[in-house]
């Protein structure tokens, strides 16, 4: 089945819920008395700025992020549970 392509401007709140993004900043620390950047990992909610590309397959959608990551298909019905949060869920039972 062929997808397709959603401008960003189009992309619905609703379909982000739950969903992260990933990335790291840099501190200059002194190890060994030299100075060395260490990585400092964050993960925030995913917003409109962050998603790299939408795909819309019908029932639901494929979301991309800024950060490299393909996040699970997310329904896009009145409810709108992604089905990450459905599994996650599952998995607790």
């Amino acid at each position: 089945m062929e997808g397709k392509k959603i401008n960003q401007e189009k992309i619905d709140p609703k379909w982000l819920e739950g969903l992260t993004f990933r990335g790291a900043t840099e501190k200059i620390v002194e190890k060994n008395g030299r100075k060395m950047r260490q990585g400092i990992p964050f993960e925030v909610p995913l917003k409109k700025e962050n998603v790299l590309g939408c795909t819309d397959y019908g029932d639901y959608v494929i979301i991309a992020g800024n950060d490299g990551r393909k996040h699970p298909p997310v329904t896009k019905g009145k409810a709108g549970p992604t089905l990450a949060k459905r599994t996650e869920k599952n998995s607790d039972q």
